[in-house]
């Protein structure tokens, strides 16, 4: 399966719709956080994948973009939302119920838990 990553103008137009939709401000809080987000799910170390599954990719996606502070408003919303659509594109919904999603997403932006962590709730929700 050849998997199509998020692009930096992809990333901006899920924030677009965030905003739109739920309302904040519209912006980039940081041009190098963007692009750290678009790279972190392709990283390597040695030649291998350091997020191989479809789950750690959308977990590197959700965890980068709070981490990074990449937007100006509604990052947890623009950051779950883009987890939400790279799982669904290749058949893996996510299945959890909206307060547990929204408790999961406030644990994540502490920082506390690893991306393997993230991916592994990702998995059984």
């Amino acid at each position: 399966m050849k998997i199509r990553y998020f692009s930096a103008e992809d990333l901006l137009r899920v924030h677009y719709q965030v905003i739109t939709e739920f309302g904040g401000r519209h912006g980039v809080g940081s041009v190098a956080g963007l692009q750290q987000v678009v790279n972190t799910p392709l990283q390597t170390v040695d030649g291998e994948r350091l997020y191989p599954t479809l789950h750690e990719q959308a977990a590197a996606y959700l965890k980068t973009i709070m981490a990074e502070h990449v937007f100006v408003d509604a990052g947890q919303a623009t950051a779950t939302c883009v987890c939400a659509m790279f799982l669904a594109r290749y058949g893996r919904p996510l299945t959890a119920r909206p307060i547990e999603l929204e408790s999961f997403v406030a644990h994540v932006a502490t920082g506390r838990p690893s991306t393997i962590e993230i991916a592994a709730w990702l998995r059984n929700h």
